[in-house]
């Protein structure tokens, strides 16, 4: 093997010429920008990146949102179902002296068990369980139970059975008040532990 030139060919042993290595050039310069692998390579890489961000984009499109409705939505009820602000009041806040005081300006649901703390809570949670009957109750047979009095297909909006929850643990913290007896609710206990999971 001799190094005339400096140059081989990787197909061979025998060194190249200056004939072929310009030949060699023009090949590898007139070949299309697919064929260089490290085009190749960036190309795809880009491609997949932007096929990644769209799935993406689409796939969050299609989430469930309060604003767009849930899978899972009463469908005819949708039409008459909005986003209502509601300001909810009884925290704790800091007045002009930074001391903590509650904020007793509308309904209270915390605090110190009363009367009207009950009241609120129980005006709040009075749409937990709905009966329908007829053409309503056709889009959810199979998917609920039927009530007991026979008045059709039982169901419980999702975040009316939210809030019966958030309110059984919080009679839980105050269990003497609304339990002097001592008994204790294991139904409800086990009920609000599920549901808090």
């Amino acid at each position: 093997m001799s190094l005339q030139n400096g140059t081989f060919s990787i197909f061979s042993i025998a060194p190249l010429d200056k004939e072929d290595e310009t030949e060699r050039k023009q090949i590898l310069e007139t070949r299309p920008w697919y064929l260089h692998p490290w085009i190749s390579h960036i190309v795809t890489l880009l491609c997949g990146i932007s096929l990644g961000f769209a799935l993406r984009s689409l796939i969050l499109q299609k989430q469930d949102t309060y604003e767009t409705g849930f899978a899972t939505d009463l469908a005819p009820a949708r039409s008459s179902v909005g986003l209502v602000p509601y300001r909810f009041t009884g925290g704790l806040e800091l007045n002009e002296n930074d001391t903590l005081v509650r904020d007793t300006s509308g309904p209270q649901y915390a605090g110190t068990p009363s009367v009207e703390i009950d009241r609120n809570w129980d005006k709040m949670v009075l749409g937990l369980e709905v009966v329908l009957s007829g053409v309503e109750a056709s889009t959810i047979e199979g998917d609920t139970i039927r009530d007991p009095d026979g008045r059709g297909l039982r169901l419980s909006v999702d975040v009316y059975h939210s809030l019966h929850c958030v309110n059984m643990v919080r009679k839980a913290v105050d269990f003497d008040y609304y339990h002097p007896g001592g008994k204790h609710p294991y139904f409800d206990r086990d009920h609000t532990e599920i549901n808090a999971r």
